[in-house]
């Protein structure tokens, strides 16, 4: 029976957009290292190397697992209470040196390890990455309801010390093992690494994770980058040095014209204009810059390695894999390219071409959308190709019903019923979950709203057409909502005005469709537009009065009497904020109510700060405020979809049809000879 399963990933790398397992440590009580590693075998398709150290008795046995194609092998290391793995990064050819460590209890017995361990790091030219069980904790904090060993602490920080590793801080939960009583906690498990991982991998970063089978909680690292959106503007002083850039900030200054009153504004409007102009002034440098080497590199590794090789005969795996020794003459070989003779023989080399290629289509992708004219609306970036034939048929229908001449005849698009397409989808895709064809009926087992529904509901998680078509559908209202500036909100705005008018929706246009079938939704429980709202950056995009951007109203909503006497009514939030509240009301505020709303208005007030971020809309369904189709359909499913007493149990490590039997056996709907007789199917 096993005892224990601790299980740690040790990295994480994107390949194609796939995270691929690097490493793994497993330590196994009381269960064969050679069987459990049989069993990952068959259950795994992919190439995978691995060190083992079997277990002695009760205590834990220590199994390794890599991607061969990422971390090649050179040299191991095996004892019972550690693993020692040298070998090579494939992707950026570094050395380093992997420990797993499955510490003892007794400290005398864990002082020795740390000197051992010592010993092999300070033999080891390379980086060094440690991790597992060590048995120990650092500080009094890491340990709770059990006896801190202040002197085993001290001879484990001599030892982080003395190796010059860096204890990577864990995020997420504060304890790694707990006693199943929960009344004794500690963090004993832990990643420790030399200082170059960190500038070999700058975006490192550890977490703790949900315990489910064992005592310990799994930890795992890997090399990730958070997207923090847009990169703020910085100026450099560099740009100084560059001709024309003087003259251009010059005649940039002088040709702004603004009329606003406020010198501050003023002041504020024309620095912001001067940011687009040098924007886009680096934009136009850096398509003329030297080709640098990294560059070079970020354009080998964009290309994928495992696409047929050119009239070299060589894959991109090859440079990959080489590129320590390969790339310098790479680089001068793509770098040295300045006239159009110079690239014939590069042609005939297949990779080089590529990325000669690629670096100019990276360079090309940052100006593309200012290149391109807005009527394309498709293989541009943030370019939707359905918006052509939308505005198309939105024109044609106004141009017809405003008597304006265009083009012979009226071409237009007949939407036909969505619904019904719809369920005859569903139809088609039930009738193939079954094994049946169109022509075939069979005993219905389960009824398929159950399967669409998902997991944590009870269902399979298939999800529904239905909430997969709304989601798209109120993808165009996102985009008219959020203002996303194309030529395809422009239309819109010019057509119907700049907000959403759900009132007069009964004529048979698409956009009008698409705003009835909100309003159906929030007839059944689901209003979307009251999940969008505005998100205050600097305010000068905001309307302080009629936009929704402090609390669940408007103010013109909340606070009716002094709205009344404002005398611009679509004032912004940056121009209300640089003075009173009430310097632009048409007379002195009055007692009683009026008195009452200017007080909790400048008690909100109070709370805001405005920065230097642009103002947005956000959208707060999936919770980081983005937009996100499979958010809505999955909100739609739980909503519409039934619900069953418990969650569906889903185990990934074995096979899907396994799976789909047990929740069908969970819920009786296997083809049982009770079931046949109770339907008439049996004797």
């Amino acid at each position: 029976m096993v005892r224990q399963f601790y299980w740690g990933i040790l990295m994480k790398f994107d390949i194609e957009r796939k995270d691929a397992v690097l490493g793994l440590i497993k330590l196994v009580l009381g269960l064969s290292i050679s069987l459990f590693l049989l069993r990952v075998w068959l259950m795994s398709n992919s190439n995978f190397d691995f060190v083992c150290s079997d277990s002695l008795g009760n205590s834990g046995g220590i199994l390794c697992i890599w991607e061969a194609s990422v971390f090649k092998k050179d040299n191991v290391t095996i004892s019972d209470n550690f693993i020692a793995i040298y070998g090579t990064w494939l992707p950026n050819n570094a050395k380093l040196l992997f420990v797993a460590i499955y510490a003892p209890q007794q400290p005398v017995q864990k002082r020795v390890l740390w000197d051992y361990v010592s010993s092999i790091l300070g033999h080891w030219n390379g980086e060094a990455i440690l991790l597992g069980d060590f048995n120990e904790v650092r500080y009094r904090e890491e340990r709770r309801g059990s006896w801190f060993n202040q002197a085993s602490a001290r001879a484990f920080n001599q030892f982080i010390s003395a190796s010059s590793l860096v204890d990577v801080k864990l995020e997420g939960y504060s304890f790694t093992w707990s006693h199943p009583s929960a009344t004794k906690m500690s963090k004993i498990d832990r990643f420790l690494v030399s200082e170059g991982v960190v500038s070999l991998f700058p975006s490192i970063t550890a977490s703790c994770l949900d315990r489910h089978l064992s005592d310990h909680r799994p930890i795992l690292l890997r090399d990730f980058k958070l997207d923090f959106g847009p990169i703020p503007f910085r100026f450099f002083h560099a740009w100084f040095k560059y001709e024309g850039f003087d003259e251009m900030v010059e005649h940039t200054w002088r040709s702004f014209s603004h009329s606003d009153r406020n010198g501050m504004i003023h002041f504020k409007k024309k620095l912001q204009d001067l940011k687009t102009v040098i924007r886009q002034w680096v934009k136009v440098e850096d398509l003329e810059r030297s080709v640098t080497r990294d560059e070079i590199r970020m354009a080998v590794w964009d290309c994928g390695e495992n696409k047929s090789p050119g009239p070299d005969g060589y894959s991109f795996d090859f440079f990959k894999k080489y590129w320590k020794f390969v790339g310098p003459d790479f680089c001068e070989a793509v770098s040295d390219a300045k006239l159009v003779s110079d690239f014939r023989p590069i042609s005939l080399i297949g990779c080089i071409y590529k990325v000669v290629t690629e670096i100019m289509a990276n360079r090309l992708a940052m100006v593309i959308s200012d290149i391109v004219s807005d009527t394309q609306s498709a293989f541009v970036s943030d370019r939707q190709i359905l918006d052509g034939p939308f505005m198309i048929n939105e024109i044609l229908h106004w141009c017809k019903r405003k008597n304006k001449s265009g083009v012979n005849g009226f071409v237009s698009c007949r939407s036909g019923d969505v619904q019904r397409g719809s369920i005859k989808m569903e139809s088609i895709r039930y009738k193939i979950f079954i094994g049946a064809d169109s022509k075939e009926n069979k005993i219905t087992w389960v009824a398929w709203n159950k399967v669409l529904a998902s997991q944590k509901k009870g269902g399979l998680g298939v999800s529904s057409f239905f909430a997969l078509n709304r989601a798209l559908l109120l993808k165009w209202v996102w985009r008219f909502v959020s203002q996303d500036g194309s030529l395809w909100f422009r239309v819109m705005k010019a057509l119907y005005g700049p907000n959403i008018n759900t009132h007069s929706v009964h004529t048979a246009l698409i956009w009008c469709s698409i705003l009835r079938e909100v309003l159906t939704l929030k007839s059944n429980g689901f209003d979307f537009l009251s999940f969008c709202s505005k998100r205050v950056g600097d305010g000068s995009n905001t309307s302080f009065w009629t936009e929704n951007w402090k609390g669940d109203k408007p103010f013109c909503d909340v606070f009716p009497r002094l709205f009344a006497l404002k005398t611009e009514k679509h004032i912004t939030v940056a121009r209300k904020m640089s003075g009173p509240v009430a310097s632009s009301f048409r007379r002195l505020v009055r007692g009683g109510v009026e008195q009452q709303q200017l007080t909790d208005l400048n008690s909100l007030m109070n709370s805001v700060s405005l920065s230097s971020s642009k103002d947005r809309w956000v959208c707060n369904i999936s919770g980081d405020g983005s937009f996100s189709v499979k958010a809505i359909r999955n909100y739609l499913d739980d909503l519409f979809l039934p619900s069953a007493s418990e969650p569906t149990r889903w185990v990934k490590s074995i096979p899907l049809k396994i799976n789909v039997f047990a929740w069908r056996a969970r819920r009786d709907c296997l083809p049982t000879k009770a079931n046949l007789v109770r339907r008439g199917g049996g004797t």
